[in-house]
């Protein structure tokens, strides 16, 4: 056992997980008994201070902007900072779809009574300096991290199902799909692109989503691991040592400037939303659904050139077809729908997360959602006599006329 910060109590038996430049442990916070994550770097070299000193400042700029999120102007000056290929069409698609029911000052009130706060498991503590700044701890030369300790990653439960044969059900499916694309857009929201989502950096907090008090209507899973995170439209270059990437959930944009065809990119939300979309799909299938390729080829040619030439090449035939799409369809056509169209290669025709949480498939998702917002309840109160509110809600049994206008708010 070892202390470190004179607080957090780790033991190199109690590993969660280990990446290439830091091991993640079980830890015990002393002095509140509490069980927390505690991520040690394995160096205090310069790259490992710039990713910690990374972490830190999207976590402050995360939580700066949790805590002023639900007010509206931050709303909409949230949502002018959501920009992508095809985030222009789609804002103008949530208007239209919205109609007579709300304007678009009501939209971002609408949008606002998603907790963004929930989307990312929090930061505790993390070592200082003798100035007490963040950076290497005196006594022990080391940089760590302390967070939210989750009960269990994404990865952890997929490998449970498999080994016991217990696939997710297409309710639960769409759930994970709903809680996924929730967090993602919460960190969007932010300004920031992860980069390396994977079913690891996803972790189920204790006392969400489980058990006879679980509420149903809030996000059971959260993004960990923001050392590869990203401002959006910042430059990603071959020549950078900033980019986080795992080959079979990266983007096919990456996998095609590390195949030579362009020099830069530009981090990009939809990026995310590809791997997201990677990330459901290894939930259904319970392996990485491109596992296959990436491990014959590196075997083949003994490197990763041929499976970033092939994911980037916006021209071969798209991950969604063939015998993969029938079972998709069978287990929910609505979600081979979404799946479909977060997974497409060129960026341009890809769903951003806006596009994905409006698809009429996620409808009795955003109406629990709507429901438990205190906020929302005030504004259907004075909304409650158009015909449009009252048949969204299920006040006008049988009536579904104008169903689809409202259903489009998220």
């Amino acid at each position: 056992l070892r202390t470190l910060g004179g607080r957090y109590r780790v033991s190199d038996k109690s590993v969660l997980g280990e990446g290439a430049t830091a091991v993640v442990y079980k830890g015990m916070d002393i002095d509140s008994g509490q069980a927390v994550a505690v991520k040690v770097y394995l160096k205090a070299d310069d790259q490992a201070h710039e990713q910690f000193m990374r972490t830190i400042n999207v976590w402050n700029k995360l939580a700066a902007s949790a805590d002023g999120f639900r007010r509206s102007s931050d709303v909409e000056d949230a949502l002018s900072r959501q920009h992508s290929y095809n985030n222009d069409s789609i804002m103008r698609e949530v208007a239209r779809s919205l109609g007579d029911v709300c304007d678009d000052h009501t939209f971002y009130e609408l949008v606002a009574c998603m907790d963004i706060r929930r989307c990312f498991a929090q930061l505790l503590d993390y070592s200082k300096d003798e100035d007490l700044e963040p950076g290497v701890e005196p006594g022990t030369g080391e940089l760590w991290i302390v967070q939210e300790l989750g009960s269990e990653s994404l990865e952890q439960e997929i490998e449970r199902r498999s080994e016991t044969g217990d696939q997710m059900t297409a309710p639960a499916l769409l759930d994970l799909a709903w809680s996924l694309l929730c967090i993602t857009w919460g960190l969007h929201m932010c300004g920031f692109v992860h980069m390396d989502i994977k079913p690891m950096n996803i972790v189920r907090v204790a006392g969400q989503g489980e058990g006879d008090e679980a509420d149903e209507t809030q996000v059971a899973w959260k993004l960990i691991d923001l050392d590869g995170a990203m401002p959006a439209h910042s430059p990603v270059g071959m020549d950078s040592d900033k980019v986080c990437f795992t080959p079979v959930f990266m983007p096919p944009e990456l996998a095609r400037m590390m195949s030579g065809n362009t020099e830069t990119i530009q981090a990009s939300r939809l990026m995310d939303v590809w791997s997201v979309g990677m990330c459901i799909m290894q939930a259904i299938f319970g392996v990485p659904v491109l596992e296959p390729w990436f491990q014959e080829w590196a075997d083949e040619t003994g490197g990763n050139a041929k499976f970033f030439e092939w994911l980037g090449d916006y021209d071969t035939e798209p991950i969604v077809h063939g015998d993969m799409e029938k079972h998709l369809r069978s287990i929910s056509p609505g979600l081979n729908t979404i799946l479909k169209n977060m997974l497409r290669k060129d960026p341009e025709q890809r769903f951003c997360s806006a596009r994905c949480l409006m698809h009429p498939t996620f409808r009795q998702h955003r109406r629990k959602l709507l429901r438990a917002d205190s906020a929302i309840q005030e504004w259907m109160e004075v909304r409650k006599s158009l015909p449009e509110v009252r048949d969204y809600f299920g006040e006008a049994d049988g009536k579904q006329a104008h169903r689809s206008k409202a259903c489009s708010v998220m």
